[in-house]
């Protein structure tokens, strides 16, 4: 038992990690809040299937260059995978296109390069797919597509893609057998009135610390899509599965924390914007020393929102799992979030636990904002006592 719970903590060592690097190198230079960063799109049709996962060309290739420019926040998370990568485009490291991108990470763009997903590759040209329009993001960052499309036509990049195609393939179908995102999807809709019509996921081995979400609205049809980028489930975590060295229910509980927070700011940041009390929020957690203490949130919504949607994720897990694994949850996620700069998450959440414990069946975390404010300002209070 002692052995599988130090296993246990080197799973929750990694996530931590990640978190992190998260912090440190997407959130500290976006200092933006998610749920006002809207781009209208226009929808031809509306796609048949309201989730979807999948590992986009340029995407991927952006990233791929990314590693070449030899940029260490991201991590990788297939070592074969990495070594078709390096045996590829060897001799690469040096094209225009790998310092442009190496250029674009020193100006704390990494966030906006997570557009490159509207776009496509067509006999070496890049165009927009379909719905988007992002030509001028990237013409705001002064990233080239000549450039771009000269790296692609001398590394062979549209074979090296398709060559892995079964790989991209395979790693979806893990991430959807093992994540269960229409179930989070509908316990995030029992607690927030905000609805998205579809859920894009995208997914890199390229890329194991890097999550963020877009917010996509099509005006004129009404139609909401949320945009998430996520790393693969990690290849520890189904390692120690397949040896029995944890559960099933383990390994999905901690392989979901990621998809979970993110989905979940799609849902947090508009009722949070929305809240007739806003103001109130504003000013308890704008006390930084007292909430948090890290780097790269520069708002106290963005800190409230933190806040609330890692204590969203224990409320989930309790909801679904084994007491034994919620306890695994809460120690994890209690840690990461300490580790981060939220210096008081325990008190928080417990607070939050008991109002679903008083209010039962009738509790949801949107309608329970005005109890989360008095609790956090009791909380707040009580912490700058002299």
């Amino acid at each position: 038992m002692k052995k599988k719970t130090q296993r246990v903590m080197t799973l929750v060592l990694i996530l931590l990690i990640a978190a992190v690097a998260a912090n440190r190198f997407i959130i500290q230079p976006l200092n933006r809040l998610i749920s006002t960063t809207y781009y209208p799109v226009s929808y031809e049709e509306i796609p048949e299937e309201s989730v979807t996962v999948e590992t986009p060309e340029v995407y991927e290739l952006m990233y791929i260059l990314a590693y070449l420019g030899g940029y260490g926040g991201l991590g990788v998370r297939s070592e074969a995978y990495l070594e078709d990568v390096q045996q590829w485009f060897s001799g690469m490291e040096h094209h225009r296109a790998v310092s442009m991108i190496r250029e674009f990470f020193s100006r704390g763009s990494l966030y906006d390069l997570g557009f490159s997903f509207a776009l496509g590759i067509d006999d070496g040209s890049l165009y927009s797919r379909g719905n988007y329009s992002v030509e001028e993001i990237f013409e705001a960052r002064s990233l080239a597509f000549e450039t771009i499309e000269n790296f692609i036509e001398e590394s062979r990049y549209e074979e090296f893609y398709q060559k892995h195609h079964d790989f991209y393939h395979q790693m979806h179908a893990q991430f959807l057998g093992i994540v269960p995102l229409d179930d989070v999807r509908q316990w995030l809709e029992q607690h927030f009135s905000a609805r998205h019509d579809l859920y894009r996921v995208l997914i890199s081995p390229m890329a194991s610390s890097k999550q963020y979400a877009y917010l996509f609205r099509d005006w004129w049809r009404r139609v909401h899509e949320i945009i998430v980028a996520l790393p693969p489930v990690h290849p520890q975590l189904i390692g120690e599965h397949e040896q029995d060295r944890i559960t099933y229910e383990e390994m999905e509980a901690l392989a979901s924390l990621e998809a979970f927070t993110e989905l979940a700011y799609g849902y947090a940041g508009p009722a949070t914007d929305g809240f007739i009390n806003r103001a109130g929020i504003q000013e308890v957690f704008s006390h930084e020393v007292t909430w948090f203490t890290g780097v790269g949130y520069g708002l106290p919504t963005q800190v409230f929102n933190e806040y609330l949607v890692w204590t969203a994720y224990i409320l989930y897990c309790e909801d679904r799992y084994s007491p034994k694994t919620v306890e695994m949850i809460h120690s994890a996620v209690s840690e990461i979030m300490k580790r981060r700069g939220f210096v008081i998450f325990d008190e928080f959440a417990l607070e939050v636990l008991d109002l679903r414990r008083n209010h039962g069946d009738d509790f949801s975390l949107e309608k329970s904002y005005s109890d989360m404010l008095a609790a956090a300002r009791r909380i707040s209070t009580e912490e700058n006592q002299p």
